[in-house]
């Protein structure tokens, strides 16, 4: 199976969603016991800084709120501009990096239909004026 994707959301839990772009998604199909299953899955993605400072005003580390001005935020910001690797679009050899590439591992078994139910929406943990998604690398 090979598949692309423009942009597409992983939802770990009510609190944390990846929001991706530019999904490339290759595995072998195998029909099992209960249906068709995938194995040796990868998925390759771009994950902007902007949708990364977007999801951390939602979150909070060891019960610390992730919002700007904190010293673990002050940690966390460093470390993930300092990971951009990759432009989200078509650049050149100069443009400036203003994502994070992604490559994950990946199994399906066959899904069984259930009820649909969908999550509570979080309220952002952060004030308005500390609220990461107002943040990029270029501020200091």
């Amino acid at each position: 199976m090979v598949g692309a994707l423009p942009h597409g959301a992983l939802q770990i839990d009510p609190t944390m969603q990846f929001l991706f772009t530019e999904i490339y998604l290759t595995a072998k199909l195998e029909q099992g016991a209960n249906g068709w299953k995938f194995s040796e899955g990868t998925m390759a993605a771009v994950w902007t800084l902007d949708d990364i400072f977007g999801q951390l005003g939602f979150l909070k580390l060891s019960g610390f709120a992730l919002c700007m001005g904190s010293g673990v935020y002050s940690l966390l910001k460093a470390s993930i501009c300092k990971y951009a690797d990759i432009y989200r679009g078509r650049g050149t050899p100069t443009t400036p990096c203003d994502s994070i590439s992604v490559g994950m591992k990946l199994t399906g078994e066959p899904a069984h239909l259930g009820t649909i139910t969908f999550p509570t929406p979080t309220p952002k943990v952060c004030t308005p004026e500390t609220d990461p998604s107002q943040d990029s690398c270029d501020k200091p």
